[in-house]
């Protein structure tokens, strides 16, 4: 087995924050990696390595083999410059890079948009600006470089997998490193907590920082030397310096699928533990370990605000009818036994959870008419996630809800009413209220 130094990681990589972040995501417009073209640049002879100009390309030349030069100069010259060219470009695109560099001299942080696909935004609402911990240990053995396409594909073809796209726009606003809130809860006992389990870092896609995926101590070292199960990746190392694993789980979907996330305890006989059921909603579920520390007090907080707090304007507006109006005290109830169960008020993937989504969808439905899941994601956050009032989880994953909603609807649970508008079939609704007045 190879050997994991224990360090003190855990200290210089969890320091406190409230602050959670609406991430950014690169450019729709990035172009392919080999294209020679300054994403800035307002040259007007643009063209392909393997490509000539036209000969009534819009950049003047008094030369009269100018449309083969420029050619021949973009294709196969670093400087991709006419020396007679009087060209009407600005000065920052006279030079081009050559076809296999896409990015900007001058720019030492910044991943030239050249580089980088088009991809779906992620971690809507939450802000990303203050996800990372800055801490020079979290830079030094986990930041890489920054993250390219052709990187990544270099990284899944040596891994092989896909990474969750949820994974790799995180890694776009930096490639590895260790984030502030470091503890995600879980529902079962693990060898580091009764109620959560803790990580250190985040591997970066590539190869040079220490922990990235394929470094030193990356996912393959960790599968080849310590034991870790093939069925997946190893993303994040854990305070144990080697002995519990946070990984993405292709079991279930195959290698080009979108991997659940789970905690492998190896002192447990690599003991599994679902976290998440993809990637984004396991960032979203991670908190402060001060949230573990100040436990009792949170504790009596929350309760309060479930027996007591006021309920977002939405709500209000869903129990207004007197055929709804006992839903209030129902759901309260059910908020009360997830919140003794787990420690906190969330809303996951277990039983108590699915009966929150019931209801809040069915009265939601009630109410308001929904088309699709996506357009309900949308309200959902203001019924209870984030609504303006007390009684709230303060936030949601919406994997945990999607993977409700098409539960239910393969189940015949969730249908179409007579108004084209998605409810809970009349059989769900019996079920429901049953289950709501039994607890």
């Amino acid at each position: 087995m190879g050997a994991l130094q224990a360090d003190p990681r855990r200290a210089a990589c969890s320091s406190a924050s409230d602050g959670v972040s609406g991430g950014s995501t690169d450019s729709d417009s990035a172009t392919d990696s080999d294209s020679a073209t300054d994403s800035d640049s307002d040259s007007d002879s643009d063209s392909d390595s393997d490509s000539a100009t036209d000969s009534d390309s819009d950049s003047d030349s008094d030369s009269d083999s100018d449309s083969d030069s420029d050619s021949d100069s973009d294709s196969d010259s670093a400087t991709a410059t006419d020396s007679d060219s009087d060209s009407d470009s600005d000065s920052d695109s006279d030079s081009d890079s050559d076809s296999d560099s896409a990015t900007d001299s001058d720019s030492d942080s910044a991943t030239d948009s050249r580089t980088l696909s088009r991809m779906p935004t992620h971690f809507d609402g939450f802000d990303l600006s203050s996800f990372w911990s800055d801490e020079p240990y979290a830079i030094k053995a986990y930041q890489d470089v920054p993250l390219t396409d052709a990187l990544l594909a270099e990284v899944e073809a040596e891994l092989g997998f896909t990474l969750p796209a949820a994974y790799v726009a995180l890694m776009r606003t930096r490639n590895g490193g260790c984030p502030r809130k470091t503890c995600c809860p879980t529902d079962v006992p693990t060898s580091w907590a009764d109620d959560h389990v803790a990580i250190t870092g985040l591997s970066a896609i590539g190869r040079t920082a220490r922990y990235a995926l394929c470094g030193e101590l990356g996912s393959r070292f960790m599968q080849s030397e310590w034991g870790y199960p093939s069925f997946g990746v190893c993303i994040a190392d854990c305070p144990s310096a080697g002995h519990d694993m946070i990984m993405l789980d292709y079991r279930a979907c195959g290698p080009s699928g979108e991997p659940q996330v789970v905690h492998v305890d190896q002192e447990l006989d690599y003991a599994i533990t679902v976290l998440a059921p993809d990637f984004e909603s396991f960032i979203r579920a991670l908190v402060d370990e001060e949230v573990f520390d100040e436990a009792e007090e949170l504790l009596e907080q929350a309760r309060v605000a479930v027996a007591r707090g006021t309920f977002s304007s939405l709500l209000t507006e869903l129990l207004a009818s007197p055929e709804r109006a006992h839903f209030g005290a129902l759901l309260r109830r059910l908020a009360s036994l997830i919140l003794e169960d787990k420690g906190y008020f969330a809303l996951h993937a277990d039983p108590h959870s699915f009966l929150a989504y019931d209801l809040q969808f069915h009265l939601y439905s009630s109410v308001h008419r929904v088309t699709s899941s996506e357009q309900y994601l949308d309200a959902y956050r203001d019924i209870l996630a984030f609504g303006d009032g007390g009684f709230s989880t303060e936030g949601f994953a919406p994997g945990f809800v999607l993977q409700w909603f098409d539960a239910r609807r393969a189940a015949d649970d969730i249908v179409e009413h007579v108004d084209g508008g998605l409810r809970l079939s009349p059989n769900a609704t019996a079920r429901l209220e049953a289950h709501l007045r039994a607890l």
